[in-house]
This record gives structure tokens, C-alpha cells and sequence, in this order.
């Protein structure tokens, strides 16, 4: 844990970091594919994969499970001073265009860290609406914090703050989040037909 001074030291290098350019703007420029599929590989090359005798599934959609099942941090889909993608989105787009994505969400809410939790939460927006309903309800009334990382900014709050943002932020429960998860990247990865 990080003391008071410490912690003063780090808000204050983000913020005074956060005023550049890079970091700024609310989109970076469209990847080429080669780009998107290098990103790709090095955000599941050190993770090891879900047996598959304990999840029936591609190697890849295991490996993107096992990085979210363990995942710190709450992110948004583009990260850094830079704008670069976020794995933990990457792995939350490869499991929703997976046969299982379901089950997968579904196990994500029982077996993750609270980060990956909420990502399965956001993909139970798609894949089972009435589910959804139900888990916005229990996790709209935590108080917990999770970590997250908008852009450069990296912080804590509670996970009803994510769940119930307003309808002028980005939220769980208004499907903002959500959608902007899945259709993050798309433009590249579309363009060859896979992700």
C-alpha cells in the first residue's frame, strides 16, 4: 500500500502527465490490423490458458478468460498517455464472439475479482438481458472499491458508481459501458472479417 505521500506524488504526476496532448484527446487513430493483431497477441501471450478440461473452448477464448478472471483493474477500451488499447476489453470482445460467451460471463461473476466481475456483468448485457437486470440490481448497491483506468487516469471507486452512472457518463447498468466495449477496435478487426 502506497503512503499518504506517495500517494500525493502519484496523483500529481497523473494529472500533470494527463495534460498532454495524447492523453487529451477522446480517441487515438484507427489501427492498422497488423497493429490490432501484435497488441492482440502480446496482451494473451503470458497468460495461461483455462484448461480446457475445465472450459470447453478455444485456447484463445481461455486464455482471454483467465486474463479477465484475474483482472486488476476496471478499464476503459483505450488506455494510457497514448491511447492504447486495453487488453482486459480485447479479452471481453474475444469471449462475446465465442460460442460460450454466456456461460463464460456467467462464470466470470462467480469466480473473478470484482474487476472481472463487472466485466462478465457487461457481457451479460448481451448474452442474457434478464440476468443482467438482476446481477445491475445486486451490484448497483455495492459500496466496494474497484480500480479502474479511464485514459491515463487511474483511481478507485465504488462499483455502484460504474453500475448506476448517470445517463450523462458512462455506465454499466445505462449500457454505455458495454456497448462502447464491444464495438471498441471494431473498425480494424471488422475489416478482415475476425477478431
Amino acid at each position: 500500500m502506497l503512503r499518504i505521500d506517495q500517494r500525493v506524488w502519484v496523483v500529481a504526476i497523473t494529472l500533470a502527465s494527463c495534460f498532454s496532448v495524447s492523453c487529451m484527446s477522446s480517441r487515438p487513430s484507427p489501427m492498422t490490423l497488423e497493429s490490432y493483431e501484435l497488441v492482440q497477441s502480446d496482451c494473451f501471450a503470458a497468460i495461461e490458458p483455462v484448461p480446457s478440461e475445465e472450459l470447453d473452448a478455444p485456447e484463445t477464448v481461455r486464455r482471454a478468460y483467465s486474463l479477465l478472471r484475474s483482472a486488476e483493474v476496471f478499464s476503459s477500451p483505450y488506455i494510457g498517455f497514448g491511447g492504447e488499447p486495453s487488453c482486459e476489453v480485447m479479452a471481453f470482445q474475444r469471449i462475446l464472439d465465442s460460442p460460450v460467451a454466456d456461460g463464460m460471463f456467467k462464470r466470470l461473476i462467480e469466480q473473478a475479482t470484482l474487476a472481472g466481475q463487472l466485466y462478465g456483468l457487461s457481457g451479460l448485457y448481451f448474452t442474457d438481458p434478464g440476468s443482467f437486470v438482476a446481477q445491475v440490481d445486486r451490484y448497483g448497491k455495492m459500496k466496494k472499491p474497484v480500480r479502474t483506468q479511464n485514459g491515463c487516469i487511474i483511481s478507485e471507486e465504488p462499483v455502484m458508481a460504474i453500475v448506476e452512472a448517470p445517463r450523462s457518463r458512462y455506465g454499466i447498468a445505462n449500457g454505455r459501458l458495454p456497448r462502447s466495449f464491444k464495438s471498441a477496435f471494431r473498425a480494424t478487426s471488422d475489416r478482415a472479417g475476425r477478431l
